[in-house]
């Protein structure tokens, strides 16, 4: 059986035993027009009064947009909004919600956004480092959270949040309040939202909402913040817009959610032994800091002691120079790198993506969690408690390593069961109750 694994801008081929099973997205319509359907949910949004109405005796607004690690359709959704907003408002800035991602390029924003866009509007990259770029708001979250926001959103007089929902390894799903929380904040509120208090609850995972510390966090932090409407949209494997939902920060995720779920999950009747997996393509794999989105997907449906070999071109490396440095130093020691955080008060920057590695590698060990890429080179690999694909074939090239790889995983398990999922973390991969 051939499969096709996403892996940056293509796809790498691989054959499956006979008998394996493959979960995918379900077929969704794509809308005709998706320009129309932006204009008409900000005439009607979900839980609040229509745009018109919202801005009314504003002079400044606000959009906030997400950074390249998102494939958010912009040039579909951008052009009907600011129009609309060029009748109404006297400026309009778009601000990047970086969270501790770096600041856009020039290029980026123009791939993002397009030229006329870019040449028209004011757009500003929020930089959580930078003490002066937030103000801390009046109240507390109900976890006794300091919330500090960018000064840019609180000063405007219009707050509009867009972006994309999809599934996410901690709150649930993207979009919504965590364009401004973790998107906006300062870097001391980002690692407490992202330390042990929170991530090693069950139920900060994906497709999950109720309950869940990391959505419940956001949602009061955003709230603190004030979102006038949010616009976000939902698509499918090619990045065309499926559905548009526009409304207020909880009605306007809980519509979106929804509707992702309707074809975004998929099962299989038990965990396999073997889940050969991607990172999910260009852009969320350009580095390996975004790949363990796809290991954390993939676990549901890997069994106890089985493996996990994902494909993920990380073109920019590892990430931040903080992460890098952590996963070097906790080489071969993720079991320590657990005690210690849960044992100490402060978080690291990037801690958390290490620690949900560490969720996956309690189940696989380091032995089962191989990676295949061609933008880390195997001997810096093999310090990120992974397994280099490369050290289980000599193939160079990714088709041909990804397939050997494979190969070699299934000559030490004979009779292996195998699970696919060629686009990784879009797809919530689950077990079926009772194996159904």
């Amino acid at each position: 059986m051939r499969v096709e694994i996403a892996y940056g801008r293509g796809r790498l081929a691989v054959e499956l035993p006979a008998g394996s099973a493959v979960l995918r997205h379900r077929p969704v319509e794509p809308l005709a027009d998706p320009a129309a359907a932006v204009a008409a949910a900000l005439r009607q949004p979900l839980g609040a009064p229509p745009l018109r109405e919202l801005a009314a005796g504003r002079r400044r607004a606000c959009v906030v947009v997400s950074d390249i690690t998102r494939p958010v359709p912009y040039r579909a959704i951008l052009p009907p909004l600011l129009e609309a907003l060029d009748r109404l408002v006297e400026h309009t800035t778009l601000l990047v919600a970086t969270g501790t991602h770096r600041a856009s390029t020039a290029a980026e924003k123009r791939e993002m956004f397009g030229p006329e866009v870019v040449a028209r509007y004011r757009i500003v990259d929020h930089d959580s480092r930078d003490p002066s770029h937030v103000v801390e708001l009046a109240g507390r979250t109900s976890s006794g959270s300091v919330v500090r926001v960018s000064r840019e959103y609180v000063g405007a007089d219009l707050k509009i949040l867009t972006g994309l929902v999809e599934p996410h390894f901690m709150a649930g799903y993207s979009g919504g309040r965590k364009a401004v929380f973790p998107g906006l904040t300062d870097l001391r509120s980002i690692q407490r939202f992202h330390g042990p208090r929170f991530l090693e609850d069950p139920r900060a995972t994906s497709g999950v909402l109720e309950g869940n510390p990391c959505h419940i966090e956001a949602t009061e932090a955003a709230a603190l913040a004030g979102c006038d409407l949010v616009v976000n949209v939902a698509v499918d494997l090619e990045r065309r817009i499926v559905g548009v939902f526009a409304g207020g920060l909880e009605a306007a995720l809980a519509a979106a959610a929804a509707k992702v779920d309707s074809f975004c999950r998929a099962t299989v009747a038990a965990p396999a032994d073997v889940v050969v997996t991607s990172g999910g393509g260009y852009p969320l794999d350009k580095t390996f800091y975004q790949t363990v989105k796809g290991m954390v997907g993939a676990l549901p449906v890997v069994a106890a002691g089985g493996a996990i070999l994902i494909a993920s071109a990380c073109n920019e490396g590892i990430g931040s120079r903080e992460y890098a440095e952590l996963m070097c130093r906790y080489a071969g020691r993720h079991e320590q790198f657990v005690r210690d955080i849960v044992a100490r008060e402060e978080v690291e920057q990037d801690q958390w993506e290490f620690e949900e590695q560490c969720k996956v590698l309690r189940r696989a060990g380091v032995a089962g969690l191989v990676v295949c890429t061609d933008g880390i080179p195997p001997e810096t690999l093999g310090r990120l408690s992974v397994t280099p694909a490369s050290s289980l074939c000599g193939a160079r090239e990714p088709e041909r390593r990804l397939q050997g790889a494979l190969d070699a995983l299934l000559a030490a398990r004979p009779g292996a069961s195998v699970v696919a999922i060629p686009e990784g973390p879009y797809v919530l991969a689950g077990v079926a109750p009772d194996g159904q």
